[in-house]
């Protein structure tokens, strides 16, 4: 099973007064309320604690069954890779990068990379692709310009192709000359 990644700032905002030692192994849902959980190993059975709790709040059966010594109730489990200083894919610096096809259209992506970028996107372009400026942003300064243009999506292009509309050009002109 895959593992969900998640940093200290994760932790804190469920566990606010959690301590600076305490790498959860697992997200636990109990009845839809979310815990982060250090499990310890034992025999026959393991047992997972909240941060700062010195009692387990679960057992985890041989059979892997997870059950509350607190209260009935469904729990649900996800197992973790935790990180301290994790930053969600969306949140990571890189570039917005405005690409020009020959033929007018304008991609707008994002990439910690963007000259590796183009590169992979001129070998999937049957016309020459340039590069006509950049910004500094997330993938969620990605998304967000993708909403502003919206009007101007190329349907069937994957959501990050525009047609060269009058606002979307005047943007591009005022990052190219250090406006905005």
């Amino acid at each position: 099973m895959r593992r969900k990644k998640v940093s200290r700032e994760d932790v804190l905002e469920v566990h606010p007064s959690a301590p600076e030692n305490f790498c959860p192994d697992y997200l636990i849902s109990l009845d839809e309320e979310p815990s982060y959980i250090k499990v310890h190993e034992g025999n026959p059975c393991s047992w997972g604690y909240r941060p700062g709790d010195e009692e387990p709040s679960f057992a985890i059966l041989p059979t892997g069954l997870w059950q509350s010594l607190e209260r009935h109730g469904r729990v649900k489990v996800l197992p973790l890779a935790y990180q301290e200083d994790y930053v969600p894919l969306g949140q990571r610096d890189g570039r917005v990068y405005f690409v020009r096809a020959e033929s007018g259209s304008i991609k707008i992506g994002w990439s910690q990379n963007v000259e590796r970028r183009l590169s992979q996107l001129q070998v999937g372009s049957s016309e020459p692709l340039n590069v006509v400026t950049t910004m500094p942003g997330t993938m969620n300064t990605e998304k967000s310009l993708h909403q502003r243009f919206a009007k101007h999506q190329i349907e069937g292009a994957g959501g990050e192709w525009f047609h060269p509309g009058e606002d979307l050009l005047r943007f591009i002109d005022s990052l190219a000359m250090g406006e905005t």
